[in-house]
């Protein structure tokens, strides 16, 4: 499973508007809601916010991935916020974050989330593609550099 199989433009949003990192969840679960991906927002919203009040998902320089599992998702679903100026994230590394990997998926089966998370990992070890998705002009360059990185 490449994150590009499941990653597409109409859930990639380059200039994220929001300032802190509950704000930027709402933004991103709304791109899910709006390719109609997800009908329950407040479920997602809920999953996501519960996770992250155990451990800041701020994990890697500039790099959040916020994930939850919510009953009405099938599979895995994953939207990419890319804010230039920062984002206030509690990281564990004090940095503001730059790009956010949302990950929603289904309950009960933890082996696609898990999958999905490794790749991501992976994905953000080098600094230098942080910084290209950073500097990227739109979210078509963006999935091309994932897509390239993969």
């Amino acid at each position: 499973m490449q994150i590009c199989d499941i990653l597409n433009t109409s859930l990639i949003k380059v200039g994220l508007s929001s300032s802190n990192k509950y704000d930027v969840f709402d933004e991103l679960i709304s791109l899910f809601v709006d390719n109609g991906l997800l009908d329950d927002k407040a479920s997602a919203m809920e999953a996501v916010v519960t996770r992250e009040e155990k451990m800041s998902t701020g994990i890697a320089p500039y790099v959040g991935i916020p994930h939850g599992k919510v009953p009405e998702v099938k599979d895995v679903l994953i939207a990419l916020g890319i804010s230039r100026d920062g984002i206030e994230y509690d990281s564990l590394d004090g940095l503001p974050v730059k790009v956010v990997f949302l990950v929603l998926s289904e309950t009960g089966n933890p082996g696609p989330h898990l999958r999905v998370l490794s790749r991501i990992s992976n994905l953000i070890k080098s600094s230098s593609f942080v910084e290209s998705m950073i500097g990227a002009a739109d979210s078509s360059q963006v999935l091309s550099l994932i897509s390239e990185q993969e």
